[in-house]
């Protein structure tokens, strides 16, 4: 504003100086709008300056940081800048703000599905700016199952076997993580457990009902007697005591 005042002064004082030495005017600007407008001007010089005049606001896309003599200002270029929104402007040069309202999950099989959504996305990943399809809430809802998904508000199809098994503890295949029970087995850990057996057998944890061998190893065990035998080393004795017949010296 100081500059416009010393220009007018400085105008003023040119012109009632020339119009004193020519009282007749002379060649000036005579346009009134013009930044060295001359009214003492009485013939065009076809030199009007119009620099000083443009938009003083900061925020208009035709700002003219020169200018001293206010002019209309353009605010075109504002819009949104971010192509990821509902309002977005690939002419926008200023960013005034952008909506997200129209994008949403359009998956109604999705837990967050939203009817006036017309932009979905999710393919994109998550985002501050606005929502993607959820499926958290989407499980197996019966309590009896391995999967059971306590949160879950949309049923799916559920899991029965994963957690499935003997749950006696005296079984052959017990199961100690099962928690639905199946079928018990009890024949491939039955044996005999009696140490003195021919067929007695150390991996087995069930006893079984008189099946310990005793005549399968049965046999002399003394290597002096007639019937000796030597694979009857292999955990063999006399059951029946009969009287050892010595081999001839």
């Amino acid at each position: 504003m100081k500059k416009m005042y010393l220009f007018l002064i400085l105008t003023i004082t040119v012109s009632l100086g020339s119009f004193a030495q020519n009282p007749d005017g002379g060649a000036g600007c005579m346009d009134e709008a013009a930044c060295n407008y001359c009214p003492w001007a009485t013939i065009e010089s076809n030199t009007c300056d119009y620099t000083c005049i443009g938009c003083m606001d900061e925020n208009a896309c035709n700002y003219n940081p020169d200018a001293d003599i206010e002019a209309e200002c353009d605010f075109s270029c504002w819009g949104c800048m971010d192509e990821n929104a509902c309002n977005w402007d690939p002419s926008a040069t200023i960013d005034d703000g952008c909506t997200y309202a129209c994008i949403g999950c359009m998956d109604e099989g999705a837990c967050n599905f939203d009817a006036e959504a017309t932009w979905d996305l999710s393919d994109l990943g998550a985002s501050d700016n606005y929502d993607i399809c959820d499926y958290s809430c989407i499980g197996c809802t019966d309590p009896n199952a391995c999967d059971y998904n306590i949160d879950a508000t949309i049923p799916t199809e559920c899991d029965y076997d994963s957690c499935s098994g003997c749950m006696v503890e005296g079984a052959c295949d017990y199961d100690p993580t099962a928690t639905i029970p199946d079928y018990c087995e009890y024949e491939s850990c039955t044996g005999c457990l009696l140490e003195d057996a021919c067929n007695y057998d150390e991996t087995a944890t069930i006893a079984c009902t008189d099946c310990c061998d005793y005549d399968s190893c049965a046999g002399c065990l003394d290597p002096t007697s007639c019937n000796y035998a030597i694979e009857d080393n292999e955990g063999a004795f006399d059951l029946d005591g009969s009287p050892d017949e010595f081999i001839a010296g």
